[in-house]
């Protein structure tokens, strides 16, 4: 049987029935077992991003995605070749076995994120937990479109339009959307100031359709695929998405142990 205590008129009642064990079991494992799930997602956007990678390594330029049809050498795959143009694979996509290959090496990178994660769990949780209230803080206010705002959204929304429709037959617009859409997407998001990052999420996720759609558009005029255009999309976004997300991360790691450091150690 657990103890009860009876609180003191200083002391909360929350500060004198001890907890079960049970439950900071339950908590940690529960703790342990999202940071695992982190790691693995991790991982598997490494492997997705190497996989992404050795289309430039495994074939001839830009291949067939600019609307080259005489492209030699069209392939993709980490760390085996998974499809080439023109091979039958027996009527599937891609070949089974570099496919299996592929896939247990992406799980065997993300299970090692995912333990490498679990070791440092207790620190990555308390900066989490500091970032997200330091972001709070200083995002107080709702966002709100001021006149200023509005009228920048506008020209953009207007040159953007302008550009689509001068250069919307021409390789050079899809190239642009492949090489610097993630770029445009990041600096219309980061746009609106002081607001939080779900916010930011809600104005970046119809925009990153809108520019997919045009994407579509701009192939179906050159004549390209719909797939094929899908997978320039893939292969060049994966590559930049995930250098600019470790780039970020590692920008906030280091801010946050920069300042652990700089805090004066607690009096006790």
């Amino acid at each position: 049987m657990v103890p009860y205590c009876i609180p003191s008129a200083a002391e909360p009642m929350s500060e004198t029935i001890p907890q079960p064990r049970g439950n900071k079991t339950k908590i940690k494992t529960k703790l342990k077992t999202f940071w695992f799930l982190r790691g693995m997602v991790l991982g598997l956007l490494l492997v997705g991003t190497a996989n992404a990678v050795s289309y430039f390594v495994r074939s001839d330029g830009w291949g067939s995605l600019l609307g080259d049809r005489q492209a030699d050498r069209e392939a993709i795959g980490f760390p085996l070749e998974l499809w080439r143009a023109g091979s039958a694979y027996g009527g599937l996509f891609v070949a089974r076995v570099p496919l299996l290959v592929n896939a247990l090496t992406a799980v065997l990178v993300g299970a090692c994120c995912g333990a490498l994660m679990v070791i440092n769990h207790r620190w990555l949780e308390q900066m989490l937990i500091d970032l997200e209230t330091r972001e709070r803080e200083a995002t107080q206010h709702n966002f709100q479109f001021t006149l200023q705002g509005l009228l920048v959204i506008t020209v953009l929304a207007a040159v953007a339009a302008m550009l689509v429709k001068t250069f919307a037959s021409r390789p050079e617009s899809l190239l642009f959307i492949y090489v610097l859409g993630p770029t445009a997407l990041v600096l219309l998001a980061l746009l609106p100031y002081r607001i939080a990052w779900q916010q930011r999420v809600a104005i970046l996720a119809p925009i990153t359709i809108a520019m997919i759609a045009v994407a579509l558009a701009i192939g179906a005029s050159l004549g390209i695929e719909f797939d094929v255009v899908l997978m320039g999309i893939f292969i060049c976004w994966v590559p930049q998405s995930m250098l600019a997300a470790t780039a970020l991360t590692v920008s906030l790691m280091i801010q946050y142990q920069r300042q652990q450091h700089r805090q004066p150690p607690s009096q006790s």
